[in-house]
């Protein structure tokens, strides 16, 4: 599987059906636009009526609402945020449940971006502009701390920037639903036998582990491995399958910093390994040890004062207002006269010493104003969806001073001009492992090509529309995506496909609990099976050939057949659960759903599926679609450039394709397609 299969951010997210658009919940909050959705649930963007005060509220999908465990780890999330009171921390107004009894949670609405976009467009940001985010987490960590709260999955997608109305920077922590309260006695199993809780690159050793004694130094590891990764651009241990990256993190030897970035400080360096060492007792104790090291090996980070410092204010001001927020291109100054958080703090950029006589920091840039960028806390990670990409960060890059050889290579880089290349993929698992897929090929075809590419994340629904409209530039479509759209638009252009370890296929797999007893697909008859989406070629189309060739009437044989808006992470979970005995899915979503192998026992796969198709969208260019193709085809798996975009990961490399290739899915899947449902 190369991505790309079925149905984040991006445009083309629809309305759920859990609630109409235009609901009241608590007979007080007017449901407005849906602002994105995940495997636990959907968030909103609302109104309470009576205030007038804009907020965002996240609602459990009604497919887990009747089971007590998914209410539990809900309810618990609100909890945990709620006890937080901090303004490094993601306020909690409300919680309540709809007249069906949909629990549901009030959240602040903010305006901003998150630490995952600012590294992924800055690459590398400075010391103290590091050292200030990392602060004012541990500020918020030290919050949570004291209330008895691990969040256990810190990164930089549940870290947000934000302003507050003065001006100055605000770091929040977002995302508790996976978090653990140490002093909880009820202990109430919240997942299932075997899984890892946590995201692979951010996860202590005890973590990875499966240990349950994962105490508040997990979260400052987390931490340590952000402040490496903001200051070197890379992350300490990396690979593309969470076992080999679980394996680097017990090994603990990530490559030394100033090999990678020579500027970072001595005493900086030291504080990063401590966070990040092996033993946890080797480790802070605390975020507010932590914090007065990181302060004392950088006297010039922003955040000066005693942690934590920051208390919520008098006027509320955790709602950020809808319009834009101050642009004025001077630092900002507190009361205590240091310089504030300004742009630089933002984009990794700092003016120049003033003992050199550097320049003066040029206008302030647009990056943190994405339009209403709206904060979607989803168990497990979070989604963020926004009208509009920075259109600053070039500029920003282009007039920034002089630095050191490795910043100087970073800002050539991001300097990029022309119309973007904009790259099509069908949302078919979490945010976080589409990107992790498919960001590799976006840096490659920059660096290539010389022009931004963008990758756009859209709905199945939706597909057909942004390829007839020209919003994509090129796509990766899974086989029933492009067999579909092959006879919708027969001028797109097939270019290549992707080839991973097993050739250029993969099977779909027919998974069960391991100690349901559950040996062959004839037990599954009469049994809950779970797919996600009648849609998906491993996940629905192929597994339904393989029971009709047992014999079995996928549309008859099960008691039911539950479908996951094409989300195979989410089917996983629920088969996890409970609430199914049987999940049909590709095999990597176990590794992205954050399961072991052992988690599940397979019973059967499908025949092989031919990877995704690459295509060219109708009415490209002749020269974009030129410039595109040979970029693409440039990736031949054995090639030294296809080893270095894509590493050991399930992508190795991209081969020649033809419409042929596709004829025995087009026979498998016709068939499918044809049986009355």
């Amino acid at each position: 599987m190369t991505g790309g299969e079925d149905n984040p951010e991006g445009p083309g997210i629809e309305p759920t059906l859990v609630v109409p658009p235009a609901k009241t919940l608590g007979g007080k909050y007017q449901l407005g636009r849906m602002l994105g959705e995940g495997g636990m649930g959907s968030v909103y963007e609302a109104e309470h009526v009576g205030l007038a005060k804009r907020v965002a509220i996240k609602l459990l999908s009604e497919n887990y609402a009747e089971d007590e465990i998914f209410v539990k780890r809900f309810r618990r999330e609100a909890r945990a945020m709620a006890a937080v009171t901090h303004d490094n921390v993601v306020q909690v107004m409300d919680t309540g449940e709809d007249e069906d009894g949909i629990p549901f949670i009030v959240m602040e609405l903010l305006e901003g971006e998150p630490l995952a976009s600012v590294i992924r467009r800055e690459k590398v940001l400075t010391a103290p502009a590091a050292t200030d985010i990392a602060g004012q987490v541990l500020a918020g960590l030290a919050a949570a701390h004291k209330k008895g709260i691990i969040h256990r999955d810190l990164k930089p997608a549940n870290v947000f920037l934000t302003q507050t109305e003065d001006g100055h920077q605000r770091t929040k922590v977002l995302d508790f639903g996976i978090s653990k309260f140490s002093s909880d006695l009820t202990n109430v199993n919240m997942t299932a036998e075997g899984a890892v809780i946590g995201t692979p690159a951010y996860m202590s050793p005890e973590q990875v582990k499966g240990r349950s004694d994962v105490d508040q130094r997990a979260d400052l590891y987390a931490v340590g491995v952000m402040l490496y990764r903001m200051l070197t651009g890379r992350l300490p241990f990396a690979a593309k399958k969470p076992r080999q990256i679980y394996d680097k993190i017990l090994k603990g030897d990530p490559k030394p910093i100033q090999t990678l970035q020579p500027s970072v400080p001595d005493a900086l360096v030291a504080v990063v390994m401590k966070a990040m060492s092996l033993r946890k007792s080797e480790r802070y104790a605390t975020a507010e040890e932590f914090f007065e090291e990181l302060r004392g090996a950088m006297p010039d980070m922003e955040s000066t004062g005693p942690l934590p410092v920051i208390t919520r204010s008098s006027s509320g001001g955790s709602i950020f207002p809808p319009s834009g927020i101050d642009t004025d291109s001077s630092p900002t100054r507190d009361a205590r006269g240091s310089r504030g958080p300004s742009s630089q703090a933002t984009t990794g950029r700092v003016p120049e010493p003033e003992q050199g006589g550097g320049t003066a920091p040029g206008p302030k840039p647009n990056g943190l104003l994405l339009g209403l960028l709206a904060v979607v806390l989803l168990a497990g990670g979070i989604a963020l969806i926004y009208n509009a990409r920075s259109n600053g960060a070039a500029n920003t890059m282009a007039d920034a001073g002089p630095g050191t050889e490795g910043q100087d290579a970073q800002a050539g880089a991001a300097v990029l001009t022309g119309t973007p290349i904009v790259y099509g993929v069908s949302r078919y698992t979490d945010i976080e492992s589409i990107h992790s897929t498919h960001d590799p090929l976006v840096t490659f075809l920059e660096d290539h090509l010389g022009r931004p590419v963008e990758l756009s994340i859209v709905e199945d629904s939706q597909l057909d529309a942004a390829l007839e409209n020209g919003e994509l530039t090129f796509a990766a479509l899974s086989a029933q995506r492009y067999i579909e759209q092959r006879g919708a638009h027969p001028s797109m252009v097939l270019v290549a496909t992707g080839v991973n370890p097993g050739g250029s296929s993969y099977s779909g797999i027919i998974l069960v609990q391991p100690d349901s007893g559950i040996e062959a697909l004839d037990d599954l008859i009469g049994k809950v099976m779970c797919f996600p989406s009648r849609d998906s070629t491993s996940g629905y189309l192929y597994p339904a050939a393989l029971f009709r060739g047992a014999d079995i009437d996928p549309e008859t044989a099960f008691r039911s057949m539950n479908f996951h808006q094409g989300d195979h992470s989410a089917t996983l979970r629920a088969l996890a659960a409970g609430d199914c005995d049987g999940a049909a899915v590709y095999p990597a979503a176990i590794a992205e759903a954050g399961f072991r192998v052992q988690s599940f026992h397979q019973i059967a796969s499908t025949q092989r599926i031919p990877n995704d198709a690459y295509v060219i969208a109708p009415g490209v260019s002749d020269e974009d679609s030129r410039a595109v193709s040979e970029a693409l085809l440039s990736l031949d798996p054995d090639s030294s450039t296809a080893r270095e975009v894509f590493g050991d990961g399930d992508l190795r490399g991209l081969t020649p394709a033809t419409d042929a290739d596709y004829d025995e899915a087009r026979e498998i899947i016709g068939l499918v397609e044809s049986e009355p449902r």
